[in-house]
């Protein structure tokens, strides 16, 4: 049987000191990982990315550059909830990959000869199917052609499959692309057309609540009908009501019979996606209220910048949130999930690598690595004689030579 290597005392204890050396290193190492690696996981789900498309691909008069305050102020949802916001613009039109990976399209009032494809529509109906949200923006007949309501063409993409199943009122079956406008003689900010609606109009909580406090908004543009309300994907209906004093007209002022009732926005969430219409776009736009300039611009009206700022986080699936657990637990779980799995490999390298600089400087041997036996010098039977810890050849005494020397001992006194 081969005989384990002994050790002796002043060997011994070099290898208990080297032994700890080798454990404090190890923990050092350990804990500096550790440091460096908990951030990286924190970083990582902190910075999760939001896409949103502004679709310009359909001859619209509010193209990006007619909306700079909003999409500046996209800023503000980044910093409440610590995310990332990729704004891209489109300007030819919808196609499965042009839409692939985006969070939210938003279309706003098409032009008054704009199409939609029959590949358009189904790549947008592909899309919905993914998981995506979308925002479409009407807006009020007007004189101006440029910005009238051409609600035809948005019509047929807000009623398709998981869309917000509604339509801009349009001014009758006759007339699919002229809209109309919105009238309140009584709840209106000095013009019969630019409506007020207070917060109590708004359903849920969290688009008048979620990231900005709203309490008015003031609306110019045009009726929203409610399509579909029931059927059985539908988990969520959000409404826009308008007060009983509000009704629709079209050119000259011509009244709009409808019997069914509008609202100033419609909104369906389903498992996986949402979707809204809003009567307007120049409610939202840097547009001027007057033509003098004293009245500011649309956007600064009331609570405007508000309301589209807790829309899109609310299309973004952000609000209402469904995890109020801090986003430090988060990084918890994925640091435990995969850089913990990363930190015990690398602990392992680092002792792979401490065991060979020790084993290659000839300090150590793989036998002493795996397996060690101590014997103190003088006590029980010695399986091998050799040098002793001072280097010289003396052996360790035998029982019988031990006996011979106490005799010895005892005769001398």
């Amino acid at each position: 049987m081969t005989e384990l290597p002994i050790i002796k005392k002043d060997e011994n204890l070099r290898m208990l000191c080297r032994s700890m050396k080798f454990k404090h290193a190890l923990l050092l190492g350990l804990l500096v990982l550790s440091v460096f690696m908990l951030p990286a996981a924190s970083g990582q789900v902190t910075q999760k990315t939001f896409v949103i498309l502004y679709d310009q691909s359909h001859g619209q008069y509010f193209t990006k550059d007619n909306m700079t305050t909003v999409f500046n102020n996209f800023k503000q949802i980044e910093t409440k909830f610590n995310i990332k916001i990729e704004l891209r613009t489109l300007n030819t039109s919808f196609n499965f990959t042009n839409l692939q990976g985006v969070d939210l399209l938003i279309v706003s009032n098409p032009s008054e000869n704009a199409t939609l494809s029959a590949t358009e529509k189904s790549a947008l109906a592909n899309y919905a199917s993914n998981g995506g949200s979308t925002l479409y923006l009407g807006n009020p007949y007007s004189f101006n052609n440029k910005i009238s309501s051409h609600p035809r063409i948005i019509n047929e993409m807000m009623n398709l499959n998981l869309q917000s199943r509604a339509d801009f009122v349009t001014r009758d079956a006759t007339k699919p692309n002229v809209g109309t406008v919105m009238i309140d003689d009584f709840n209106n900010k000095g013009n019969i057309s630019y409506l007020t609606f207070k917060r109590d109009t708004i359903t849920p909580e969290s688009l008048v609540s979620g990231v900005k406090n709203i309490s008015q908004v003031v609306f110019y543009g045009t009726g929203v009908l409610d399509k579909n309300s029931i059927a059985s994907n539908i988990k969520q209906v959000v409404y826009g009501n308008t007060s009983s004093t509000a009704y629709l007209v079209t050119g000259n002022y011509t009244l709009t019979a409808t019997a069914e009732l509008f609202h100033w926005f419609v909104g369906k969430s389903y498992a996986n996606s949402r979707s809204l219409s809003i009567g307007s776009t120049i409610m939202f736009s840097d547009m001027f209220v007057n033509n003098n300039k004293t009245l500011g611009k649309w956007i600064n009206q009331g609570d405007n910048l508000g309301f589209f700022i807790n829309t899109v986080t609310w299309l973004l699936k952000i609000i209402p949130q469904q995890n109020n657990a801090p986003i430090i637990n988060q990084s918890f779980q994925f640091f435990i999930e995969f850089n913990l799995m990363v930190s015990i490999i690398a602990a392992l390298l680092f002792v792979l690598l401490v065991v060979s600089v020790l084993v290659f400087s000839k300090k150590m041997s793989f036998a002493d690595v795996f397996k060690v036996r101590v014997e103190k010098v003088g006590y029980g039977k010695s399986r091998s004689r050799g040098k002793t810890s001072e280097g010289s050849d003396e052996s360790t005494p035998t029982k019988k030579e031990r006996t011979k020397k106490r005799r010895k001992r005892k005769s001398a006194r």
